[in-house]
């Protein structure tokens, strides 16, 4: 069990007083109150929304033995420790790396950011670095991989806390490489703050979470916050796409290995075809030339493709063992996954919850197939609504037939949500509003023949769906492979 005492603990950080025992040992460090054990170290932090202190009492009562706070607490046991600084939320990435021994520096850290295809890189990352020998962790959308124990994400980036422990498990575990996805929310509120990262890759940056950076500016000052920030130390390598203006402006403060399609940049891909198995492209970096498949479709996962290339190269692996081990990659959940059935329909399910995704994807099966399209689509309530209309005009324009649904409705009404996205819907083009998700798939099945295809966008791999007094189980996969069963071969 991790354990230290608070001399060391606190050795040297400033600006830091302490009240109480001196020579408390701490068995863990929490921010949240309700996780709080016996022995542990209470970080009161202030929120948007909430202050810290509020909930010591709660946290003593649950075992702590000292605390974290911007002010001198008068009314606690003596026995109690007391660290007091102006910003605990400052003060808690130090305490971090020095009670977790400073995970990151013993392990090769990746780090993705960027609106879309930060998953399926971070899996096609993990794929290079377990196949070029490197026992790698993963901390992502979908789960988080610690040795061979597979955890299901709640959040892309966790809290700080829980990001330490996890790469101190890693370490634990003999992980040597780790591979992170980091939100925009993760770096503006400091989640990976100390985290050390060798490599940092930048995706690509569109128009998504406005309700919260209400700029785009905002938005990518954030991601930019992951290659040049106080916060952290800058990462040993830079690879970003060049053929998004964001990725071409972020280059011109840092030097970097630029990705694309286009000529400009060092890693391109090109001579690129698809087929309903996959992708095949031809790569060239530093004058070499080598001709790559891998089993995913559409030019948005050349893109993934070629930021996971970056990061192998980086580690000094060849374009031709890149071209091996990515042919090999099997798609993350919920990532245009199939979904099998008997009415020989094509059928995929993707996270796609964002215009310039949902855009990618249905290019992508306009491209590759020949049927009809059916995309049943929401969004999520609580959200930026801004959006939402042109969600509806996108899936209009790059469909056939558009069945609106609910996607996680949260506090609003699904059917308000659903009225709203409709009114992007260009005049004449099909579409209908099915608020229940499950009829709504249900109907996309219905009224397909053979050949055609489905998309059903928005949730991808997640099992749960939130409303404002429930939270319940749903599946997109399992509904649409279910129901197919019901109907029998066509």
């Amino acid at each position: 069990m991790r354990h230290m005492n608070v001399p060391l603990l606190i050795e040297d950080i400033k600006p830091l007083s302490i009240h109480g025992n001196k020579n408390t040992v701490i068995q863990g460090i929490t921010g949240d109150s309700r996780a709080v054990k016996t022995g542990f170290l209470f970080i009161a932090k202030k929120g948007g929304s909430y202050n810290g202190n509020d909930f010591i009492k709660q946290a003593i009562e649950k075992g702590a033995s000292s605390i974290l706070t911007d002010s001198f607490q008068p009314d606690l046991p003596d026995y109690i420790t007391q660290l007091i600084t102006p910003h605990p939320a400052q003060i808690e990435p130090l305490l971090a790396q020095r009670f977790f021994s400073h995970p990151s520096k013993k392990m090769e850290m990746v780090a993705i950011t960027g609106t879309s295809g930060k998953t399926t890189t971070s899996y096609a990352i993990y794929h290079l670095l377990k196949e070029l020998g490197k026992s790698p962790g993963l901390i992502g959308t979908v789960e988080y991989i610690i040795g061979r124990e597979h955890i299901e994400a709640i959040r892309t980036t966790p809290d700080l806390l829980s990001n330490y422990q996890m790469l101190a498990q890693m370490v634990e575990q003999g992980c040597q490489s780790a591979v992170m996805e980091v939100s925009s929310h993760a770096l503006s509120q400091n989640r990976v703050g100390g985290i050390a990262y060798d490599i940092a890759l930048f995706t690509n940056l569109t128009h998504e979470h406005l309700d919260y950076h209400k700029t785009l500016e905002d938005y990518f000052e954030a991601k930019k916050s992951l290659f040049i920030s106080p916060e952290r130390p800058a990462p040993k390598v830079s690879i970003i796409n060049i053929d998004c203006p964001f990725g071409k402006k972020l280059l011109e403060s840092q030097k970097g290995i630029s990705f694309g399609l286009k000529e400009d940049a060092q890693l391109r891909a090109f001579n690129i075809s698809f087929s309903e198995k996959g992708s095949s492209f031809t790569v060239s970096y530093q004058s070499e030339k080598e001709e790559f498949f891998w089993p995913l479709v559409g030019r948005f996962n050349v893109y993934n493709a070629l930021g996971a290339i970056g990061v192998g190269l980086s580690m000094g692996a060849s374009l031709s063992t890149l071209s091996s081990i990515l042919r090999s990659f099997s798609p993350p959940p919920g990532r245009l996954e199939q979904v099998p059935n008997e009415l020989s329909l094509h059928i995929y399910v993707d996270y796609a919850h964002k215009e310039n995704a949902l855009k990618c994807v249905l290019e992508t099966l306009r491209e590759c197939s020949k049927g009809s399209i059916t995309t049943v689509f929401g969004c999520g309530g609580n959200r930026d609504r801004e959006k939402r209309p042109k969600m509806a005009h996108t899936a209009a324009s790059l469909s056939d037939y558009v069945i609106i649904t609910s996607d996680n409705p949260r506090n609003e009404d699904p059917f308000d949500i659903a009225k709203e996205v409709s009114t992007g819907i260009p005049e004449g083009s099909p579409y209908t509003i099915e608020v229940d998700r499950q009829k709504a798939i249900a109907l996309a099945i219905d009224r397909s023949k053979k050949g055609d295809v489905i998309l059903i966008a928005g949730k991808g791999h997640e099992k749960k769906q939130s409303f404002h007094d429930k939270v319940v189980d749903f599946d997109d996969c399992f509904i649409a492979k279910k129901y197919c069963k019901t109907k029998g071969p066509k």
